[in-house]
């Protein structure tokens, strides 16, 4: 394997490791609880495609992440020529923040082996997510709608 084909395929599996957001996850909310205003769950907002640039370091051109949470529960993400694709679930949802726990598979390399992974989703505005894994102490993933 390349070196520059390895350094992509593992920030790829970082970039689904985003790192840890500081919020509290003590309380769960429901729509129409404090913080939500009685308005839709923020883990239905979640449903659509997203989408961040990852810088990938001096001499390499940034490359563009996206994520699609479905309404079925599906769930993609990409990042070059990498695609990911499997599910998610909603563990927990407090005020703006959701969390999810996925099970991917990454396509192309250890076909047949799920990897779960849990993260911690922060609404800035209805159009801003930051992305992190839950736990992780690198850099969250600042994320916009694209649709």
């Amino acid at each position: 394997m390349s070196r520059s084909l390895f350094v992509r395929l593992t920030f790829l599996l970082v970039a689904l490791s985003f790192g840890a957001v500081g919020c509290d996850q003590a309380n769960t909310s429901t729509p129409g609880a404090p913080g939500n205003a009685g308005g839709e769950a923020y883990s239905k907002k979640l449903v659509g495609v997203w989408e961040g640039t990852e810088d990938m370091g001096p001499g390499q051109k940034p490359e563009t992440v996206t994520v699609e949470f479905k309404t079925d529960g599906g769930f993609k993400s990409a990042m070059g020529p990498f695609d990911m694709s499997g599910t998610w679930k909603l563990l927990k949802e407090d005020d703006k923040s959701v969390t999810i726990e996925t099970e991917v598979t990454l396509k192309g390399f250890g076909e047949g082996k799920a990897d779960k992974k849990t993260f911690t989703i922060v609404f800035e505005d209805a159009n801003s997510v930051v992305m992190s894994r839950t736990g992780d102490k690198q850099c969250p993933k600042k994320l916009k709608r694209k649709s």
